[in-house]
């Protein structure tokens, strides 16, 4: 917008000069007029940030505005934001329309001089880069979130409540004795349908991991991701068997007894999941284990990561740290209650703490969904900041070829072709900015896409559907000035004009 006017305050500069103004003197008229100009858009912007603070704190979950010194930190973002900003709106008049010399303006020869044209173009161009980037990236970053929550896990988390379990030293005789009676007492309860007590569960990252040894006892460098379960656990959360049998506690041998998932034998070399089952695994410390079943592979953490090799030993001894209760109940909070009072009936000086192990593994995505509303936010304001560019330089620039539109209509021009003409600088410039944002975008996004371990694939929708967008916020823009240039009376332009 600065660039556009500047062809219409050449006559103004011209004047100032014929009266003794000095360039310095210009130059520093329309920095401070910058800087003014600036200074206001803060103090409106602060006004109107009052009543919203509180809402982007949430948003962000920072407190931007109510932390330990922020009057020092946030004020000098502002007040670099408005010197950056009045040195970048007041750079252009500054230097160039100081320079005009006094005697060509005057006589009007600069009424059509293109100086500033191909400035205001690459500002334009730069401008719907930087939307379409953004528009691009949040679709992008809205299918990556989409995938990462409908994904297979290859398990159940619904319908499930974890509880914690009981603050009570492991090494006391009662505690397995205890651990069995609350398992039973949870399993009559009303709308209870299993019961499963484990060292971990899905969505929880686990830290207990062990190499493996050969037969001669030396590490043989596989790191393994050990959890301890009990027999209803695989049912539970719904882990299909692929080879062999779960745990029975029939079978007494099954406390040298080891269960792997798939991705557990193919990194013991393993061809299939059948040729691993009665092999055996050596940890540290003389433990060996046969391996009596493989289940299939399942994200314990959340999709962003890889799946991991993972073995279950059965343990009722140690492995009280959670306690899963699959449910089919209307009225949770009854159920809820009567889990913490059969809870208290067995460990009465333990806390009772549950919550739903769907939301635990879907809190995984936080930072993701927190970053996708970020971004959401940024570009909504961004696109509303082009769009009000966008009108304002559209209006100026349109009205100032009423004079050309008015010629052509006394030469016969049709309505069509005017549009065309008035309107197909914006469709050349959003054509170029969509071949420069192309090779940045996939670039950008595909390094920030490597950071999953599951990712998507780009598809052509997510580069036209952007650029479409853009192309109708632009052709809506201008078509209500556009109309109104080509419906102006020719004869009332020309004499005005005149």
């Amino acid at each position: 917008i600065t660039t556009a006017r500047a062809v219409t305050r050449a006559k103004e500069v011209g004047i100032r000069k014929i009266l003794g103004s000095h360039k310095s003197q210009l130059r520093v008229l329309f920095l401070l007029e910058a800087l003014i100009l600036n200074s206001t858009a803060l103090l409106i912007s602060l006004i109107l940030l009052r009543p919203i603070y509180p809402w982007i704190e949430d948003l962000v979950e920072v407190q931007f505005f109510t932390g330990p010194g922020y009057n020092l930190e946030i004020m000098g973002y502002m007040f670099l934001s408005v010197f950056v900003g009045s040195l970048l709106s007041g750079l252009y008049p500054a230097f160039v329309l100081s320079n005009y010399q006094p005697i060509q303006v005057l006589k009007g020869k600069l009424t059509y001089s293109t100086q500033g044209i191909y400035l205001r173009r690459t500002l334009v161009v730069l401008q719907l880069v930087f939307s379409l980037f953004l528009i691009s990236s949040l679709f992008i970053v809205q299918s990556q979130m989409d995938f990462m929550i409908n994904h297979n896990l290859g398990m159940q988390l619904e319908e499930t409540i974890l509880v914690d379990g009981p603050i009570m030293e492991v090494d006391e005789p009662s505690y397995t004795t205890k651990m069995e009676s609350l398992k039973n007492e949870l399993l009559n309860t009303p709308g209870v349908i299993k019961v499963s007590i484990s060292s971990m569960v899905p969505g929880i990252e686990s830290f207990w991991r062990a190499s493996t040894e050969n037969r001669s006892g030396e590490e043989a460098g596989i790191f393994l991701h050990r959890t301890q379960i009990d027999e209803d656990f695989i049912s539970i959360y719904g882990l299909q068997i692929l080879a062999g049998r779960n745990f029975d506690r029939s079978f007494g041998s099954d406390k040298n007894a080891i269960i792997v998932n798939e991705l557990t034998t193919q990194n013991l070399g393993f061809p299939s999941p059948e040729e691993a089952l009665n092999e055996k695994i050596y940890f540290s410390g003389d433990q060996t284990f046969n391996i009596i079943g493989v289940v299939n592979n399942f994200y314990q953490r959340g999709v962003q990561y890889a799946y991991e090799p993972r073995t279950f030993q059965l343990d009722t001894a140690r492995n009280g740290n959670y306690i899963s209760v699959r449910f089919q109940s209307d009225d949770l909070s009854q159920l809820n209650n009567e889990l913490k009072s059969t809870y208290a009936s067995v460990f009465p000086g333990s806390p009772f703490n549950s919550r739903f192990l769907y939301d635990i593994f879907q809190a995984q995505y936080d930072k993701e969904k927190q970053f996708r509303n970020l971004f959401t936010t940024f570009t909504v304001v961004a696109l509303i900041v082009a769009c009000l560019g966008l009108i304002g330089l559209a209006s100026y620039l349109l009205n100032q070829k009423s004079k050309e539109v008015s010629i052509r209509k006394v030469l016969g021009a049709r309505n069509s072709v005017l549009f065309l003409t008035l309107n197909k600088e914006y469709l050349v410039i959003s054509i170029v900015s969509f071949i420069v944002t192309l090779p940045a975008i996939i670039y950008l996004m595909q390094e920030w896409l490597n950071n999953y371990a599951n990712r998507i694939t780009f598809e052509i929708g997510m580069f036209v559907y952007p650029f479409l967008i853009i192309l109708s916020i632009i052709l809506i823009i201008t078509f209500r000035y556009t109309v109104k240039v080509i419906s102006s009376n020719p004869a009332r332009v020309l004499r005005e004009d005149g």
